[in-house]
C-alpha cells in the first residue's frame, strides 16, 4: 500500500476497521455465547482441563515459533512493496524453527506429556496448533496492515464458528454415548481439528502470493525486531494465563474452572479491546510515519473512557452473567469479574505505549518491563493464593497489568519526543476506573433493575455536565476517520 493523503488514509481506515471489528464482534460472540453450553455438558473438572490446556497452547505459540510474526506488522513499513514476498519469507522461517522444537519435543514426549498433563492425543493435537496458528497469525498480520479485512474476517468466520459448533456437536454426541471419560478429547478434536484445517490452506495460500522463501535480508530483519518481543508476548500471555495454571496446581481443577468462567465474562470486555486495537493500529502507524501523531491523542483518550465506562457497565450486571453463563456451582465466579475486567483495561491502556516503542524497533525496552511485571504477577499470584485463596490472583493481575502500563509508559517517554498521553493522566484516569469498578460490587446486593438505572443516572449526568466536550470528541473522531475527500 502507498503512502496516502490524511483524508483517504483516515476514510480506508474507517470503513476497513468498523468492518474488522463487526465481524469480530459477531464471530467472537457466537464463541462466548458456546460458554453456558460447555458448563452445563462439562463438570467443572473437565472445563477447567480445558482451558488449562487452552492455555498452554496460547503459552507455547510465540515461544517455539520465535514470535516472528510479531516483526510483519513493523515489516510492512521497511518493505512496502515486497510485503507479500516477506511474509511467506517469514513464514517459511517459523516453520523450520517449529520443525526443529517439533523434534525436540517428540523425543522428549513422556516427560512433556507429565509436565503439561496431557495425553498422546492431546500431545499431538498441539503440536499441529502450534503450525497452523503461526500461520494464521501471519495472515492476519498481513491483511490488517494493509488495511484488507475482507481475507481476514472471513477467514476469522470459517475457524471460528465451525470450532466452535463442532466441539459442542462433539460433547453432545460423547454424552449420549454415555462416554463421559472422553468428553475432553471430543471438546479439543472438535474445536481445533478446524482452526487447523484453515491455518495449512491459509500457509498454502500464501506462499504461492509472496512466492519468496528464503531471504537472509528478511530473516534476519524479523529475527533481530522479534526475538526480543518473545519475552514481551510470553510475558502477556502468562499473565493472562498462569493464574489458571497455578490455581490448577495448588488448589484444583473445580477452582481453575470457577476463575475461567470470570475469565470468560472478561473476555466480552477483551474482544472489544481487541478488535478495536487491531483496527486501530494500522492508522496509528501511519500517523506516526507521517508525523501527525497529535492527531491521535484525543481518539486515544475518548478511547480510555469509552472502555472504561463499558468496563464498569459489565461490572454491574456481573451476577447475573456469572448465572447465565455457568450453573450454581459458578455463583462465587461473580466477585471476580470485576478485577479481571480491571486487568483487561488496564492492559489495553499500556497498548498505546508499547506500539510506540515497537514502531521504532525498540523491542528490547518493551519485552524487558512486560517480563519483570509477568515475573511479578507469578510471585504475587503464589504468595497470595497461599495467604488469601485463590480469588487473590484475580487482584494480582489486575496490580500486574497497572504496574505494566506504569513502565511501559516510562520506556516510551525516552523513545517518544512527543507522548501521545503522558503517565500522569494515564495513572488518573485508571485509578478512577479502579475504584469505580470495584466498588461497585458492592452494590451486588440490589436487583440488577437498581444497579442499571445507576448506570444510567451517572452516564446522563456525565454527558449533561460535559455535553460541549462530548460534542467536540464526536466531532474530532468523525473529522479524523470520516471525513470525505
Amino acid at each position: 500500500m502507498t503512502l496516502q493523503q490524511p483524508e483517504q488514509l483516515n476514510k480506508r481506515a474507517l470503513q476497513a476497521g468498523t468492518v474488522y471489528v463487526v465481524c469480530q464482534l459477531l464471530v467472537r460472540g457466537v464463541s462466548f455465547l458456546a460458554t453456558p453450553i460447555y458448563t452445563r455438558l462439562l463438570t467443572p473438572e473437565q472445563y477447567g482441563q480445558i482451558r488449562v490446556y487452552d492455555a498452554w497452547l496460547l503459552l507455547l505459540v510465540p515461544v517455539l515459533s520465535l514470535c516472528l510474526y510479531r516483526s510483519v506488522e513493523r515489516a510492512k513499513y521497511d518493505y512496502r512493496d515486497k510485503f507479500s514476498a516477506y511474509a511467506s519469507s517469514i513464514l517459511v522461517l517459523s516453520f523450520i524453527v517449529l520443525g526443529v522444537f517439533t523434534v525436540m519435543m517428540l523425543l522428549l514426549g513422556n516427560v512433556l506429556q507429565g509436565l503439561l498433563k496431557q495425553t498422546k492425543l492431546m500431545f499431538l493435537v498441539m503440536i499441529l496448533f502450534l503450525f497452523s496458528q503461526t500461520s494464521l497469525y501471519i495472515f492476519f498480520r498481513r491483511e490488517k496492515q494493509e488495511m484488507r479485512y475482507a481475507g481476514s474476517a472471513a477467514l476469522t468466520i470459517l475457524s471460528v464458528l465451525p470450532s466452535t459448533l463442532c466441539s459442542i456437536f462433539a460433547i453432545v454426541w460423547g454424552n449420549t454415548q454415555k462416554e463421559p471419560q472422553n468428553l475432553v478429547h471430543l471438546r479439543i478434536l472438535g474445536y481445533y481439528i478446524p482452526f487447523i484445517a484453515c491455518g495449512a490452506g491459509v500457509a498454502i495460500i500464501m506462499l504461492l502470493q509472496g512466492r519468496c522463501y528464503v531471504n537472509r535480508e528478511y530473516w534476519s530483519f524479523g529475527l533481530s525486531y522479534s526475538i526480543p518481543l518473545i519475552f514481551e508476548t510470553v510475558s502477556i500471555q502468562v499473565m493472562n494465563q498462569s493464574d489458571k495454571i497455578i490455581i490448577q496446581r495448588m488448589v484444583g481443577d473445580a477452582a481453575a474452572g470457577i476463575y475461567s468462567l470470570a475469565t470468560t465474562i472478561s473476555w466480552i470486555l477483551f474482544i472489544l479491546v481487541e478488535s478495536v486495537w487491531d483496527a486501530w493500529l494500522p492508522w496509528l502507524y501511519e500517523k506516526i510515519s507521517a508525523r501527525h501523531i497529535q492527531d491521535t491523542r484525543k481518539p486515544w483518550i475518548t478511547l480510555m473512557h469509552s472502555f472504561g465506562i463499558l468496563s464498569w457497565f459489565i461490572v454491574m450486571i456481573g451476577p447475573e452473567l456469572t448465572a447465565v453463563l455457568g450453573s450454581a456451582e459458578y455463583r462465587p465466579a461473580k466477585y471476580l469479574v470485576a478485577p479481571l475486567l480491571l486487568s483487561v483495561l488496564y492492559r489495553f491502556y499500556s497498548y498505546i505505549y508499547t506500539a510506540v516503542q515497537n514502531y521504532h524497533k525498540k523491542t528490547s525496552a518493551v519485552a524487558t518491563t512486560t517480563a519483570i511485571a509477568m515475573a511479578l504477577n507469578v510471585f504475587l499470584n503464589i504468595v497470595c493464593i497461599l495467604a488469601f485463596g485463590y480469588q487473590a490472583a484475580a487482584y494480582t493481575t489486575a496490580f500486574s497489568c497497572l504496574f505494566m502500563m506504569a513502565a511501559q509508559a516510562v520506556m516510551e517517554k525516552k523513545v517518544a519526543k512527543e507522548p501521545i498521553i503522558t503517565l500522569r493522566r494515564s495513572l488518573k484516569i485508571s485509578l478512577f476506573y479502579g475504584v469505580l469498578i470495584l466498588g461497585s460490587m458492592m452494590m451486588y446486593s440490589f436487583g440488577i433493575g437498581i444497579r442499571l438505572l445507576m448506570v444510567i443516572v451517572a452516564v446522563s449526568i456525565f454527558l449533561v455536565c460535559n455535553r460541549k466536550t462530548a460534542l467536540q470528541e464526536i466531532q474530532s473522531l468523525w473529522k479524523q476517520f470520516g471525513k470525505q475527500n
